[in-house]
């Protein structure tokens, strides 16, 4: 039997690339709380101070600030992009970190947080010029608006909301593998067979997809950006169909796929704008300046219908 061998590592000559590892480590931390609106601790020597999640820098080297490479692709092929991603972050953090009074609230606000991160990773995919995939999410992060709107505006629907996640949880152990005695207990903590004769084929809010669009006043976007991004997820001949020299066919041009960055970045910030205005309003949170600033600037970019008024009604989509 032979021994086994081992490299000799140096560590010294890999010094900086361990440095490098190691920063980039701690940038993805520090991304995380920046992300879920927690504060973090800084010490030196007896003295700790919490510093904010707004307030968290991003660098890997000292004097030089740098953005997440993904941010730095979307800046650099959007110039303006900045200026929408800093008020919707200064909202999206803010939100994140609200202690809501009573169950509604807090489901409302946890919903927040689950667009917040999809409306990150479709901003991180478009970056990276994954332009179908981020298409995809947005209709991910369209259905979730519409049902927390849907959520907000019948608050009689909070147990069902609550209990359907029950099932899906007991539905999802059973499927996979889970012990019979976990999931026994399970069936019987989520009182399952009551559930699953309540709900019987449907969702928690018993509705399709347009009812819900329609309910939340998003028809307009129902019929563009969301059919748009429906046929992208299930694959339909749309994406690479054509009409070319008198004749119907098929492009091969992959290229074309990054127009849909674009598309991806409109629908998800207009989306998350639709979210945080109803949130914040409905649920009387004390940021109304932070969601005129966002929907100040879809106005000014000539995404939505600038409110009239001193009062702040529902934004308007504007047809593209």
């Amino acid at each position: 039997m032979s021994q086994a061998t081992f490299e000799k590592i140096d560590f010294a000559s890999q010094a900086q690339t361990i440095e490098q590892i190691l920063k980039r480590a701690a940038l993805r931390e520090l991304l995380i709380h920046k992300r879920l609106g927690n504060p973090i601790a800084l010490g030196a020597g007896e003295k700790v101070t919490v510093v904010p999640p707004e307030e968290i820098v991003l660098y890997l080297d000292e004097g030089e600030r740098e953005l997440p490479e993904y941010l730095h692709n979307l800046v650099l092929q959007y110039p303006d992009y900045w200026n929408d991603a800093i008020v919707f972050a200064n909202l999206g953090m803010k939100i994140n970190r609200c202690e809501a009074s009573g169950m509604l609230g807090e489901a409302v606000i946890n919903q927040c947080r689950v667009g917040w991160e999809v409306f990150n990773s479709i901003q991180c995919l478009v970056g990276y010029d994954y332009s179908l995939n981020a298409m995809i999410l947005c209709r991910n992060l369209f259905e979730l608006v519409i049902g927390t709107i849907f959520l907000i505006d019948n608050p009689g629907k909070l147990n069902d909301f609550i209990d359907y996640g029950k099932v899906i949880g007991y539905e999802v152990a059973e499927q996979t593998g889970a012990e019979e005695e976990y999931l026994e207990a399970f069936k019987q903590k989520a009182d399952y067979d009551r559930l699953k004769r309540h709900f019987g084929q449907n969702k928690w809010h018993g509705k399709t997809i347009k009812r819900l669009a329609d309910s939340a006043g998003l028809n307009q976007l129902y019929h563009s950006f969301y059919k748009e991004a429906s046929s992208i997820a299930h694959v339909d001949s749309f994406v690479t169909l054509g009409y070319k020299r008198g004749k119907w066919g098929f492009s091969k041009d992959v290229r074309a796929w990054s127009n849909y960055g674009d598309t991806a970045l409109v629908f998800s910030f207009m989306s998350m704008a639709i979210l945080y205005h109803k949130t914040v309003h409905s649920l009387e949170l004390p940021l109304l300046k932070d969601i005129h600033a966002v929907m100040g600037r879809l106005a000014e970019r000539g995404l939505i219908v600038p409110p009239t008024g001193s009062a702040s009604p529902p934004p308007d989509p504007k047809k593209r």
